[in-house]
């Protein structure tokens, strides 16, 4: 506490989540405002976990705030976590182009996600030029390190019929995410 007092970004985030992870309202109150201390030091983790926050009580607006700074100081789960917003319109208008960068600037930054989520908008050119070839690069990338989207992916690519478009194979496969069933 004394470290968080003396404007250590770590600690004021640390003592910020601790606080706010009990079920009294008034402790939740002061450790979000650790935590906005500590992000309005440009602490990367304060910054994600302050857009990840307001995504879920529905502050959009808020959230892209949050992320962008994130972003700017390169953190990969935040510029993912923005490209996902700029391709569904979560708080901004849809813009593919800079959805696709922001995965670019993830998976460069070794984000997992970014990789997969760079890799669906090659495959069907969603804001950058169709490019198979690196999407399954990106695919091959994820999946050596665990990610199982991205082995799910590689099999359905794998196991495509001729007469189905990696766009289909997209698509069969972000049904069964959604749990959806495939005709």
């Amino acid at each position: 506490n004394e470290l968080a007092e003396r404007g250590n970004s770590v600690e004021m985030f640390q003592l910020g989540r601790i606080l706010c992870s009990g079920n009294d309202d008034e402790a939740r109150r002061i450790g979000l405002e650790w935590i906005h201390k500590s992000g309005n030091t440009e602490y990367p983790p304060a910054l994600c976990w302050l857009g990840h926050y307001y995504l879920r009580i529905k502050k959009e607006n808020d959230a892209v705030e949050w992320f962008r700074k994130a972003a700017v100081v390169d953190e990969p789960s935040a510029q993912n976590q923005l490209g996902r917003m700029y391709l569904d319109g979560i708080g901004v208008a849809v813009d593919k182009r800079r959805a696709a960068e922001l995965f670019q600037a993830a998976a460069s930054n070794g984000e997992v996600n970014g990789m997969v989520n760079l890799a669906a908008a090659l495959l069907v050119g969603s804001g950058v030029p169709r490019d198979f070839d690196r999407a399954v690069g990106l695919l091959q990338e994820a999946a050596s390190i665990g990610d199982k989207d991205a082995i799910k992916l590689i099999s359905a690519l794998d196991h495509k019929t001729p007469s189905s478009s990696p766009d289909q194979v997209l698509r069969d496969w972000a049904r069964t995410q959604r749990g959806e069933s495939i005709d």
